[in-house]
């Protein structure tokens, strides 16, 4: 009872802290989009993405190593790790600027299309700050601290909503919302400070070679996994089409992934160091995985569904008429990080397995195959073959680590619970579905979405009940919950229950 208390606070802070950061930061997004024409927002859109990039190079294996190996010590063990882990971060930050600022330099054409030379060197300079605060915010989540990261969050995420709605409505252009970011990513990293007691103590050699192994496959790995699953899109769409398709692209991509993070992602934030804790103790951790699948699904199956009826009422009413475009690859998008989603139980166990190895395997072969579909359907097609590029890859990409976990652990997919949870998001969908189809065609899609999101979530919970979704000690858990709710409501759930 305590393991599970413990595990709905992390929840709770884990949720709260991607509610906010990721809710919080598409409104910026949208004050950004709205305030600069789709082919200015495309350029600003690309410059975040090389951003990501370098962030995703500097640390590599950096965050996933301190979640793990975090996770694993005691409080003494902690401070030498992380005293290394540091150590390691500042030597990779350094050679990865070298390389972004000689990529600049060297291709002035590509680069300095998007943007002048001091919009890349703020950019540049806000990227180092967003690498070292990713870093112990990663460290933070390895000691399962989630209340920590929240109260960050929440105080930088309004703080760069408020910024950014500023410079929207006084000056807005692409250098001032750059300058904005930098700020943002300043604060961050002096929030989330690093330890004081980080030990300059080296780790033993066993530890250090763990430590090296893990981050050499593991870095290979993600700077892969984000040419599959982090919008390698944007770089095709930028080289054969305009500015404009990456501005749409981005928005649904934006969307989908606040979504994801906001809905599945946060309990899938809890599985690696909640693994890794368990990995001393192999069959825990594996019996953690077809639980955290079924869970994964509930929360996902909805997201996708609702996203499929309300995709072109959210696009309208957050961005306006002038970003139409986006509906079409939203629907893919939203697909894609939903299976991502769900793939993240498996992820999780592999890497907190030390199965890093068949993890960069699976990675290196879905990068191939997904740069290539982005070329071939991105330049015959422009932005209506990035989503399906991006689904297919997303596809690929879970279905060989669901794979993986099967051969290795005989773990098999929860085909029942899949096809129960389908049943549920689908069943919820019929009348919402109907709702909607009431309103006028003058109704603004503010109202239409509202309407239909709130019918959505008010069905889905009995219907997943109907449907045989949850198991018996949980359904004990939820009527104990519900005894909290108004006498009405908590009635329909026991009868629902029972």
């Amino acid at each position: 009872m305590n393991d599970r208390r413990g595990l709905l606070t992390n929840m709770l802070s884990s949720g709260v802290a991607s509610w906010a950061e990721f809710f919080l930061g598409m409104l910026a997004s949208i004050a950004i989009a709205r305030s600069l024409l789709p082919d200015q927002y495309g350029h600003f859109t690309f410059m975040m993405w090389c951003a990501t990039l370098f962030v995703i190079v500097s640390n590599g294996g950096l965050s996933t190593g301190a979640i793990k190996f975090v996770a694993e010590q005691d409080e003494r063990g902690r401070n030498i790790i992380l005293g290394h882990l540091a150590r390691l971060q500042n030597y990779s930050l350094t050679i990865t600027s070298l390389i972004a600022a000689a990529s600049i330099l060297l291709f002035p054409e590509f680069f300095l299309a998007s943007a002048p030379l001091p919009a890349w060197a703020l950019l540049l300079t806000a990227s180092l700050f967003k690498a070292s605060y990713i870093f112990w915010m990663s460290a933070t989540q390895g000691r399962e601290n989630f209340r920590r990261i929240a109260r960050v969050v929440l105080i930088v995420a309004p703080s760069n909503l408020a910024a950014n709605l500023l410079m929207a409505w006084l000056a807005p252009s692409l250098l001032n919302f750059v300058a904005v970011y930098l700020l943002t990513s300043l604060l961050y990293r002096l929030l989330i400070a690093p330890w004081r007691h980080a030990s300059p103590t080296l780790p033993d050699t066993v530890t250090r070679k763990r430590v090296s192994r893990h981050l050499m496959i593991t870095g290979a790995s993600i700077v892969l996994s984000f040419f599959v699953l982090r919008q390698s899109e944007i770089l095709f769409l930028r080289v054969f089409t305009s500015a404009s398709d990456i501005a749409f692209f981005s928005i649904a991509y934006t969307i989908g992934f606040a979504l994801a993070a906001l809905i599945p992602g946060a309990y899938a934030a809890l599985l690696l160091p909640m693994m890794s804790r368990q990995s001393s103790r192999s069959s825990l951790a594996t019996s953690t995985y077809p639980r955290s699948l079924r869970y994964l699904m509930l929360l996902a199956a909805p997201m996708v569904v609702g996203t499929w009826l309300l995709g072109e009422h959210l696009i309208l009413t957050l961005y306006g008429d002038a970003y139409r475009p986006a509906v079409v690859a939203l629907l893919w998008v939203i697909a894609g990080v939903g299976i991502s989603a769900i793939s993240q139980a498996a992820v999780s166990l592999l890497v907190s397995q030390d199965q890093q190895g068949r993890v960069l395997q699976i990675n290196l072969l879905v990068a191939v195959i997904v740069l290539a579909m982005d070329a071939a359907l991105i330049s015959q097609f422009g932005l209506y073959g990035a989503g399906p590029a991006f689904f297919f890859g997303c596809l690929l990409h879970s279905g060989l680590m669901v794979d993986t976990v099967r051969r290795l652990y005989q773990l098999t997919w929860p085909w029942r619970d899949s096809l129960r949870i389908a049943a549920a998001a689908i069943l919820t969908a019929l009348p919402t579905s109907l709702l909607l189809q009431l309103f006028p065609e003058t109704t603004p899609p503010l109202w239409q979405m509202l309407a239909g999101a709130l019918t959505y979530s008010a069905l889905y919970l009995p219907a997943s009940l109907l449907c045989g979704c949850w198991r018996g000690e949980e359904k004990l858990y939820i009527g104990d919950v519900s005894t909290r709710l108004p006498q009405p409501l908590a009635k329909i759930v026991k009868m629902l229950l029972r």
